[in-house]
């Protein structure tokens, strides 16, 4: 398990890059941590493994903070922890076979014994015929899949990726993806996600927190934070095109009622109309909008209503009836 508690950074230039922050990572979770650029991000990303020694606070990992530890002891330590970057980071002059053995290499393991090693792993990875093949002769994703196997040389417990889709077009982001998701289900390995991008989280993760100007914004499961965002930071990342709130006007003849539902009660039944003729109360669709989170179709809409209590009460005991989170929303809210 990862506690990071009241993680703090603040540069020379007395820039705060991230304040206050605290997250839990159980292990086997793939991990997402998403905001806008100048969020954060790749900042916590680097506390994490040390890379950057944080101002203040406390990186736990498995109840050893690593703060604490020696040189000799961090070293140790961060064989359980790699990471991939957006650039590959690949050494151009070895050839894959070679970029995989170099983390082996360098704990003193055999050569024999390190390219057995990392040929497994080229394999799990799906690229083993380009062991000997350079970084200029492979595609981004080549290029990626060779540092992930290179990642996985160590053994390690904890992946970190910062941005590792970003530079790939969106076929081959989909392909990466699906591989660290094996990876995690194959060895239980802890990988956390640094992105900016939405469709990254939504098809991968399982848990997210959304940084916004070094702070945690907000966090928890991603189906729930992303049906149903509450701060204005999600609710930017969640809809782009313009949050559902910004609709809502000081009108004097209406009030709003938000409706967040999955796919399968979206199909099932029209419930909007339905609620027309079974009750009686005629809503009007101000603002839609659906996600796919692993797998399955989330929904939100916004609804203006009469503005009269008892539509309201009646609309949201519907709603609740049928099994659909509603609740009315007012201006600023």
């Amino acid at each position: 398990m990862i506690r990071i508690n009241n993680l703090s950074k603040i540069y020379n230039n007395d820039i705060e890059a991230i304040k206050d922050i605290s997250l839990t990572i159980n292990d086997g979770d793939i991990y997402g941590i998403i905001g806008l650029s100048g969020a954060g991000k790749s900042t916590l990303v680097r506390c994490i493994n040390l890379l950057e020694k944080p101002t203040s606070g406390t990186i736990e990992i498995d109840g050893v903070d690593l703060i604490k530890l020696n040189e000799k002891q961090l070293r140790e330590k961060r064989k359980e922890i790699s990471m991939i970057f957006q650039s590959f980071n690949l050494l151009n002059q070895k050839n894959c076979l070679d970029n995989v053995c170099l983390p082996l290499t360098i704990s003193k393991v055999s050569k024999k014994e390190a390219e057995k090693r990392a040929l497994e792993l080229l394999e799990v990875v799906g690229i083993k015929d380009k062991a000997y093949a350079y970084p200029s002769q492979l595609s981004g994703g080549q290029k990626q899949r060779v540092a992930i196997a290179r990642a996985l040389a160590t053994n390690p417990r904890v992946l970190l990726c910062d941005e590792a889709t970003s530079a790939l077009d969106p076929t081959t982001t989909a392909q990466i993806l699906q591989l660290l998701k094996d990876i995690n289900q194959k060895f239980n390995i802890t990988i956390i996600i640094i992105t900016h991008q939405m469709s990254v989280v939504e098809s991968i993760c399982k848990n997210v927190a959304i940084l916004d100007d070094g702070f945690v914004a907000e966090k928890g499961e991603v189906r729930s934070v992303f049906s149903n965002p509450q701060s204005i930071a999600a609710k930017r990342l969640v809809f782009p095109e313009g949050y559902d709130d910004k609709l809502i006007t000081s009108n004097k003849d209406v009030k709003f009622i938000r409706v967040v539902f999955d796919g399968d009660i979206a199909t099932s039944k029209p419930l909007v109309a339905s609620m027309a003729v079974e009750i009686d109360v005629v809503a009007s669709i101000v603002y839609a909008s659906t996600k796919s989170i692993g797998g399955v179709t989330y929904g939100s809409l916004l609804l203006s209503v009469d503005n009269d209590d008892e539509i309201v009460k009646k609309a949201l005991d519907y709603f609740t009836k049928n099994e659909v989170s509603a609740k009315e929303v007012f201006l600023n809210v």
